[in-house]
């Protein structure tokens, strides 16, 4: 599944190659994954498109993943239990900025469920993907709740239970933000 579907590879010294690539196939990059923990890309690496937009869309619901990490186990997930949904990633983490080509390809997606790390930067990158989906015409977008401290692959909350209690966001007063820090919410 790794290899065939995602194109990941193990080097010799047991190195993790994770390619990405562009929605037509050229290849863009590839993030190295050590076994202790470091983290390094391979030179000229450019994270331009969602990852996993190469393998193109085939159904209209979709779910957009915080990491690469997340996206596969749930990609795992919707296969094995014949869930129809594309999963995607943002490709460099949740202070990317919103690309425009990424709206473009997310267009007619419907619908479009966001999964970010519940930690400050995950809700803040929710916060800014609604307002890009809203500004960009997308009316259906709903947001997965999961336990704090723990990304999707951590908590591996079953599929279907996740999309079912997905709910359309609150829009925010103006003026006041929310921030999750430290399992409290501060305003």
């Amino acid at each position: 599944y790794l290899r065939g579907t995602w194109g990941w590879g193990i080097g010799a010294s047991g190195t993790i190659y994770l390619p990405h690539w562009a929605p037509d196939g050229t290849l863009t990059g590839c993030k190295l994954r050590d076994g202790a923990g470091g983290k390094q890309s391979l030179p000229g690496s450019r994270y331009e498109h969602l990852y996993g937009s190469w393998l193109g869309r085939r159904h209209k619901a979709v779910l957009v993943t915080e990491g690469e990490t997340d996206a596969i186990y749930v990609g795992w997930v919707a296969a094995e239990e014949r869930i129809d949904i594309d999963v995607f990633a943002i490709p460099s983490g949740a202070q990317k900025t919103i690309e425009p080509q990424w709206l473009d390809f997310l267009r007619g997606a419907s619908p479009i469920y966001l999964a970010f790390d519940p930690d400050e930067a995950g809700v803040g990158a929710t916060r800014n993907w609604i307002e890009a989906l809203n500004a960009a015409g997308f009316s259906d977008v709903r947001i997965c709740c999961l336990p704090l401290g723990r990304d999707l692959r951590e908590a591996r909350p079953s599929l279907r239970h996740l999309l079912a209690e997905a709910r359309k966001p609150l829009q925010e007063p103006d003026g006041i933000r929310f921030i999750i820090t430290d399992n409290s919410l501060r305003h």
